[in-house]
């Protein structure tokens, strides 16, 4: 008895690549519609008026907010002003102490309470530090 060999047909493991570039495009276009940014929402403020401001960079920059009621909010949260000075202790380190801490205030904001926070600030070793304001309208 004769044995018959069968040629094998080989097998081409070629992946199509003609609609990689669609499949990219789509992906693309997907991601772009369905991120969302972050919006630097902030607490409800009134600020103070000012001839003059000029807009920071967001770098290495940390926005501490003081409401009318004396709350204190840092990135967003509320905080108790004895945490202030651990939270930009710590913000510090993190940008090797190249921070900018930008405190906006109501404007019907009690003293006492911003005096707190720029003794928290000072605790911290956190002296850059510039005030928030609105531009008046009709200014220079």
């Amino acid at each position: 008895m004769a044995i018959i060999k069968r040629k094998k047909k080989g097998v081409d493991a070629k992946i199509p690549t003609s609609s990689m570039a669609d499949i990219a495009f789509l992906l693309l276009i997907f991601f772009m519609v369905t991120t969302v940014f972050k919006v630097d929402s902030g607490v409800d403020l009134q600020l103070p008026l000012a001839e003059k401001v000029e807009k920071l960079q967001m770098k290495n920059l940390a926005i501490i907010w003081i409401t009318d009621q004396g709350k204190v909010a840092i990135e967003d949260k509320f905080v108790p002003l004895e945490f202030v000075s651990n939270l930009m202790d710590q913000k510090m380190f993190e940008t090797n102490g190249e921070l900018i801490v930008q405190i906006k205030a109501d404007r019907n904001a009690r003293y006492g309470i911003v005096d707190a926070v720029f003794e928290e600030l000072k605790e911290a070793q956190a002296l850059r530090v510039v005030l928030g304001a609105n531009v008046e309208s009709g200014g220079r």
